[in-house]
């Protein structure tokens, strides 16, 4: 057990130490979690840490499930849930409460996914979702997905909902060159956010924000998630989530090489 317990510690700790020692804090958890997994579930885990959270980004076993289902009439979604209630340190995660059932999909081969969000104190984590996927019989084949390990942040906003909305309106309005009336705003969202979930060079660290959706009143290409610091005021995170692409048409002079017709008919 000690020869284990410390060839994983040796494991995590390399790991964490090459990616940087923002998420060394964390490594006992992780190597007491996977020490445990091992043995209890007899496997050999095969894993990656995220590398500023230091929390398991996907987990998998070399040989069969890491997690064999137990109750054979048991939902999907009661097996993941069993499984992260007994292993759920590896990701960051404490009881029941901190992860949300999102969405649960299953193949024509009888394999589930049930895919979760992250909560903290009733707050959704942005960016902060994993997938557990499971067999046919249910066991569990792997998991994958960000979470920000124990997040630690107040709570109460000192911006007001109505405040983080006209800053939003003010930012996007700036961003696009438009009128503030133009535009309109959803209702904001106080929500957790972890710039590393989303950029892997960004800072470890938890931020109480609003969320909210810009778009046009008329037809634009704009919609602009805008975050707002729940405590500052200021713009931790925006970016138009409509992608853009160039509009390209092809003149081939109808495939012909020996026309003299330029440019010729587009393809």
């Amino acid at each position: 057990m000690k020869k284990l317990y410390f060839g994983i510690l040796t494991a995590v700790l390399l790991c964490l130490c090459f990616f940087g020692t923002a998420a060394l804090a964390y490594a006992a958890d992780v190597t007491e979690a996977l020490s445990i997994l091992e043995q209890k579930e007899g496997i050999k885990a095969s894993y990656t840490l995220h590398p500023v959270t230091g929390a398991v980004r996907m987990l998998t076993a070399r040989d069969g499930p890491i997690y064999r289902n137990t109750l054979p009439e048991a939902t999907p979604d009661t097996v993941a849930r069993t499984f992260l209630g007994q292993y759920g340190k590896l990701f960051g995660l404490g009881g029941d409460q901190d992860y949300v059932t999102k969405k649960i999909t299953n193949d024509d081969n009888g394999n589930s996914f049930v895919r979760f969000q992250q909560h903290y104190m009733g707050l959704p984590v942005i960016a902060a979702e994993f997938v557990v996927q499971g067999d046919s019989s249910r066991n569990i084949k792997s998991v994958l997905g960000k979470t920000t390990p124990n997040p630690v942040v107040s709570t109460t906003p000192s911006i007001s909902a109505a405040d983080a909305q006209n800053t939003a309106l003010q930012v996007t309005a700036k961003y696009h060159k438009m009128d503030e009336s133009a535009l309109s705003a959803s209702a904001p969202v106080l929500s957790i956010y972890n710039p590393s979930l989303l950029n892997d060079a960004a800072l470890n660290s938890d931020i109480l924000v609003w969320q909210t959706e810009v778009t046009p009143k008329h037809s634009a290409p704009i919609r602009q998630l805008v975050l707002v610091n729940a405590q500052t005021g200021g713009i931790a995170l925006t970016f138009n989530q409509i992608p853009h692409a160039k509009n390209r048409v092809v003149y081939d002079k109808n495939n012909d090489a020996s026309s003299q017709t330029m440019p010729g008919l587009p393809a």
